[in-house]
């Protein structure tokens, strides 16, 4: 309700050739944190941008949660592996942002030393796409032969990404006009101060990945059951957290994780 407010007070601030600035209407206050992306306790943001990459290139990685490293080029999947894909366009996140959440946030480091006090971040973050992939098309023997490298007491520091979330981030920067003579285009009053829109910035790229536990991936993997083969791992790894049947150990770095491309 709060964000489909902004966005009414937002559409009414287009002036063409007016006198003044609407003075008379509420400031937007500026958005003091971002929304936490990963809904649950098995996902984690991957700092590191895909602006040019294949974000499918963390299916099948392993996951280190002692160190916060997704491991790329430790992959499990087979060479014919099928990824179920599916495109949307969703927006989860759009306001104006106090200029100390720009300097701050991880996912913002392209919008660093942009901000000043004259200058405001409008944000817009939208899920694009998401991707999973089922037991059939993990590596059974390559997966095995890396567990054991593994002592059994560590094998819960692991895990593997079985799906991802795909988003896209907007910005576009606001300077602050004089609120004498004309005011033209579209912009915002913050702290009783005008914002006039300046110029829009294309988008960083970022990842959530999804992952499940090595020893839960390891135990289904060779399984002959054709419903569990037919199954997403994460419809499996949701219903055995559901069921009590595997418990997530919580992240050590539960926000950013960072993508090893290279041993």
């Amino acid at each position: 309700m709060k964000s489909m407010l902004k966005l009414m007070i937002m559409s009414m601030l287009f002036c063409f050739g007016c006198d003044d600035v609407p003075g008379n209407l509420p400031d937007i206050i500026p958005a003091s944190q971002l929304p936490v992306f990963t809904k649950h306790v098995n996902e984690i943001e991957i700092a590191d941008s895909f602006n040019n990459a294949d974000p499918t290139m963390v299916l099948g990685a392993i996951v280190e949660r002692t160190n916060g490293l997704v491991h790329s080029f430790d992959n499990f999947l087979k060479e014919d592996a099928q990824a179920e894909r599916k495109s949307i366009s969703e927006i989860a996140f759009r306001e104006f942002l106090e200029n100390s959440v720009v300097a701050e946030a991880e996912w913002l480091t392209f919008l660093k030393g942009k901000v000043n006090d004259s200058t405001r971040a409008e944000v817009t973050v939208t899920e694009i796409s998401n991707a999973s992939i089922g037991i059939s098309s993990i590596n059974k023997d390559k997966l095995q032969a890396f567990a054991q490298t593994v002592p059994n007491e560590k094998r819960d520091d692991y895990g593997v990404v079985i799906a991802y979330r795909d988003f896209v981030i907007n910005a576009s920067f606001f300077k602050e006009q004089s609120i004498e003579g004309n005011m033209t285009g579209y912009g915002a009053k913050i702290g009783g101060k005008w914002f006039g829109k300046h110029e829009g910035l294309s988008a960083d790229h970022k990842v959530i990945a999804v992952w499940s536990p090595l020893p839960f991936v390891i135990d289904n993997v060779g399984s002959g059951d054709r419903t569990i083969r037919a199954m997403p791992l994460t419809v499996l790894t949701d219903k055995a957290i559901n069921d009590g049947k595997i418990h997530i150990k919580p992240l050590d770095r539960p926000k950013q994780f960072k993508l090893q491309i290279n041993p």
